[in-house]
C-alpha cells in the first residue's frame, strides 16, 4: 500500500517513540515520512536517520 506518514516528533529523543515510527515505516512501506519538529527550530541529518533510517532523502523547512 502506498501512504505518507505525519509524525509529530515531540518525544522523539525516547527509544519507545523511535521504536515505535521505526516499526510504522517497516509495516506501512509509505513513499513518505514528514517529521514535525515542534520543540526544536532545525532537525539534522543525524537525527532524521535515529528516527527513520538512511535510506530515505532529507530536506528540511525551518519554521518561521
Amino acid at each position: 500500500m502506498t501512504g505518507i506518514i505525519f509524525w509529530n516528533c515531540r518525544g522523539a529523543s525516547k527509544l519507545s517513540s523511535r521504536a515505535y515510527l521505526k516499526e510504522l515505516v517497516r509495516k506501512h512501506h509509505p513513499i513518505a515520512v514528514f517529521l514535525l519538529v515542534t520543540r526544536k527550530q532545525s532537525l539534522t541529518r543525524l537525527e532524521a536517520d535515529k528516527l527513520i533510517g538512511r535510506q530515505w532523502s532529507f530536506e528540511i523547512s525551518p519554521s518561521l
